[in-house]
């Protein structure tokens, strides 16, 4: 989406591989092997078709601090500091 839309640099370096990035670690290592838990099992299904893309080469899953996640500003509350740090991040100025 973001490529055709015109702008490939949130995709990654390589086009053809989707970087992604999360800070729930537990869910950064399912995606490496998704039976590295006996308590991942309850997991549907279609969560594999991720594990299935970073095994065929298409997504490159990466591990970011939450403090520096941007999309948690689309989904959770922010404080103002928190806030401010999240326009930054997505580039938004506003005029005084």
């Amino acid at each position: 989406m973001f490529r055709d839309l015109g702008y490939p640099k949130y995709i990654g370096k390589d086009l053809d591989i989707v970087s992604m990035l999360g800070d729930n670690q537990g869910a950064l290592a399912l995606t490496k092997n998704p039976y590295l838990y006996k308590r991942s099992k309850h997991i549907n299904v279609c969560y594999y078709y991720i594990w299935d893309l970073a095994k065929r080469g298409k997504l490159d899953v990466l591990y970011i601090p939450t403090i520096d996640m941007a999309a948690d500003g689309m989904t959770k509350p922010l404080s103002r500091v928190a806030f401010e740090r999240f326009k930054e991040q997505i580039g938004l100025v506003c005029d005084p």
